[in-house]
């Protein structure tokens, strides 16, 4: 059985090596599938993303979401519509991320981010977790045209992350 967490690497524009490793990845993916019984998918997407490497061969699949430890919440209730109201309105589409912003995952947002906030659809931006104010801070220096649009709650108990996460489009 396999476990598929992430499909594989994607093969990206102007680096040669990046491809290369995203070719060896599914060379690895055809030999996995081909020794496999089962394959579990954390997201049902995947299973369309891995048949083709099984050249035809009849490898089931089936979806094993990942579990949570954050409270449920249904969007709607709770608190989630006054969240969505105090950081979208009613008009303005809610774009989310939820994490620890550590060097890595920062550096890839700051480019990602305007990009998204520049957008036709004009969205504000959620910033949730642990290391979301600095990011902020860092966001509205680059760009403080942005800064009115981005939020940052900082750390948050489970349940207002769930209620924080379900406001968001």
């Amino acid at each position: 059985d396999i476990m598929v967490h992430e499909p594989y690497l994607a093969f990206w524009e102007h680096r040669w090596r990046h491809a290369a490793v995203a070719l060896v990845h599914r060379l690895m993916t055809a030999l996995l599938l081909n020794a496999s019984r089962c394959v579990w998918t954390a997201i049902p997407l995947w299973e369309a993303r891995w048949r083709p490497y099984a050249f035809g061969r009849r490898v089931r699949f089936a979806w094993l979401p990942v579990p949570s430890s954050l409270s449920r919440c249904r969007p709607g209730g709770g608190d989630t519509a006054g969240v969505r109201a105090r950081y979208a309105g009613r008009d303005r589409p809610l774009v989310g991320h939820f994490g620890t912003y550590g060097p890595a995952v920062a550096a890839l947002l700051m480019d990602l981010v305007p990009a998204v906030l520049d957008s036709r659809a004009q969205p504000a931006l959620l910033l949730v977790g642990a290391g979301s104010e600095e990011f902020r801070r860092r966001l509205a220096a680059l760009r403080p045209d942005l800064g009115p649009r981005a939020h940052a709650t900082g750390r948050l108990a489970p349940g207002d992350v769930a209620a924080h996460l379900a406001a968001c489009d």
